[in-house]
């Protein structure tokens, strides 16, 4: 972008000075690299089609419809024009607002399309290895205080029928700087969607670029902001930008906890059959 917006200035100044030779030299040089861009950002809007079954779980709590409210669907909090009154906004689609204010919008529509914000915790669902070692928050920072509370919480519903164990998982983007990783968890998404033309090595390429050019990379808070109990895998998944989020909000020392019996108890809720067996099929997560 700054590249065009040099080359337009300076086609702007040729012309003022009458330079007719340069400056139709520059406005080709000045096409070329826009259609180039053009190019990239078509490239860059590819949408996949992706395994709806695999993300259900994932995509149906209600973090990651906050997302979608507050970054595809446009700002919540704004001045009403006509009654002069502030729409009211909840303080994590605040948040988001603020942490997506700086990322180019075709970014942005590239991260929603292709799933990005889901794929961190697809991995822990579908391609990690059940003893892989977890660890919570930024640097293992939860890690204590979250699995003390996971094993009090288990401890504690047990003589109430609830025996089963469930395993805790911690969501990190960091997992996707790793193709080993990365690539395996493409394939269960969106493995019908690769050809000759297009694979999952390339989609692995642009994926990470992306992720590169946002603020703070792979720890960027939008690639794991959601906390879900999955009743299929039988787990608790808790991404690092929850963890941030309430950092945010002054909960460090208790969100954590908080998250952790939370969801727990929406185990329960499947345990102790304490629901209607309707709700069961319209999605197997809860937050």
């Amino acid at each position: 972008n700054n590249c065009i917006i040099s080359l337009k200035n300076y086609v702007l100044f040729l012309a003022l000075r009458q330079d007719k030779s340069n400056m139709m030299k520059y406005y080709a040089l000045l096409l070329l690299a826009m259609l180039v861009r053009r190019a990239g950002a078509a490239r860059r809007r590819r949408v996949l089609r992706a395994d709806d079954i695999s993300l259900r779980s994932i995509e149906s709590s209600e973090f990651a419809s906050s997302i979608g409210d507050a970054l595809v669907l446009g700002r919540e909090v704004h001045q009403d024009v006509l009654g002069g009154t502030e729409r009211c906004s909840s303080p994590s689609k605040a948040w988001l607002l603020e942490k997506s204010s700086s990322i180019e919008s075709e970014d942005l529509a590239y991260l929603f399309d292709n799933h990005l914000q889901s794929l961190p915790f697809a991995y822990k669902l579908y391609v990690a290895d059940r003893d892989e070692d977890q660890n919570f928050g930024s640097n293992g920072k939860y890690t204590e205080q979250i699995t003390q509370i996971h094993s009090k919480s288990q401890d504690f519903w047990r003589d109430s029928g609830a025996e089963d164990d469930i395993r805790l998982l911690g969501a990190h983007g960091e997992d996707l700087a790793d193709r080993d990783k990365l690539i395996p968890t493409l394939k269960m998404i969106f493995g019908r969607s690769y050809h000759n033309g297009y694979t999952v090595e390339e989609h692995a390429t642009e994926i990470q670029d992306l992720i590169e050019r946002l603020p703070g990379g792979y720890s960027n808070p939008l690639l794991t902001f959601n906390a879900f109990f999955s009743n299929d895998a039988g787990a608790i998944l808790i991404g690092d930008g929850y963890f941030e989020f309430q950092q945010s909000q002054g909960l460090e020392s208790v969100g954590p906890s908080y998250a952790v019996t939370h969801e727990h108890a929406h185990h329960l809720q499947y345990a102790l059959s304490d629901f209607d067996s309707d709700d069961t099929s319209s999605s197997d997560s809860r937050k």
